[in-house]
């Protein structure tokens, strides 16, 4: 039986936030994908958070996610 790991959504938009290799997505680019991805799929918070902390990243996800989601 063949398994497959797939990251979560929320390590994709944490990525997304924190990897310097998506600089150019910062702004109004990565507030509009947040909104869809919420609009459209149920994001934890408690997971994108925990794994923001250790990308010492919480408090721009945090930020980011009520400015935009309150979910």
């Amino acid at each position: 039986m063949n398994r497959y790991i797939v990251p979560t959504l929320e390590k994709y938009l944490g990525d997304l936030t924190i990897d310097k290799e998506f600089d150019t997505l910062h702004g109004y680019a990565m507030q509009h994908i947040v909104s869809n991805a919420a609009a459209q799929y149920t994001i934890n918070r408690n997971i994108i958070l925990r794994y923001a902390g250790c990308k010492n990243r919480r408090e721009q996800i945090e930020y980011l996610l009520t400015s935009q989601n309150p979910f």
